[in-house]
């Protein structure tokens, strides 16, 4: 029992810490985050933080982390009709695109940038303190869910497609490559101020749609 309710402090003041990252990141962005303001808007001294994180960017992927289990959440409504794993490979694209857009910052230090530490031992952690249930999604999906590198990600839902015969092992590599990259250019053009959100769902979803037309099987 003891052990129980330690368990249930250490994930409620890892929330409170996440929450006022988040709060921080509605005010003004990633740049707005500090360990000291992050400890001041949950109430604690900047000590505390470190007796659950090793660094700024630790903290930051657990907030990441928290966000993206709301794209998670979202999956089923988006291949709830997909007739085959073109269609569920659209569909995962399609969710994770809109998500992403709605916090850029994060999914861009979550899956673009170059973060301090073990990012598959982060995820380790997270899921361990936090648990999702996966059991309602297929089991492609559920594979994905298990990692935490977006190449891999992708490539699991791609080999679907290869062994349904919806595009061939060597074109399928292809649409990999050019769904990972143009979602790295559209995250960093926005970082960068290049690129409005408003603009880069429909011109990422244009792309999918464009690369399973040149390379697909249909």
């Amino acid at each position: 029992m003891e052990n129980q309710n330690k368990l249930i402090q250490k994930r409620r003041i890892i929330k409170y810490f996440i929450y006022a990252a988040i709060e921080l990141i509605d005010e003004g962005g990633l740049s707005n985050v500090t360990i000291r303001k992050i400890a001041d808007k949950a109430g604690y001294n900047s000590a505390t933080i470190y007796n659950y994180f090793e660094n700024l960017d630790h903290l930051l992927l657990y907030v990441a982390i928290n966000n993206l289990n709301e794209y998670i959440d979202a999956l089923p409504s988006y291949i709830k009709y997909a007739k085959n794993s073109k269609e569920i490979y659209i569909g995962v694209w399609h969710s994770f695109i809109d998500y992403a857009l709605l916090k850029p910052d994060l999914y861009y230090k979550l899956f673009i940038s170059d973060l301090k530490g073990n990012v598959n031992s982060y995820f380790d952690e997270y899921y361990k303190l936090f648990p999702i249930d996966i059991k309602k999604y297929p089991d492609v999906i559920r594979s994905m869910l298990k990692s935490s590198n977006i190449l891999d990600r992708n490539k699991i839902l791609m080999d679907d497609c290869i062994k349904e015969g919806l595009v061939s092992e060597e074109n399928g590599k292809i649409i990999h490559d050019l769904s990972v990259s143009i979602f790295e250019s559209t995250m960093i053009r926005i970082n960068n101020g290049a690129l409005t959100t408003g603009k880069a769902k429909d011109r990422f979803l244009n792309y999918l749609d464009l690369f399973f037309k040149e390379f697909g099987n249909d």
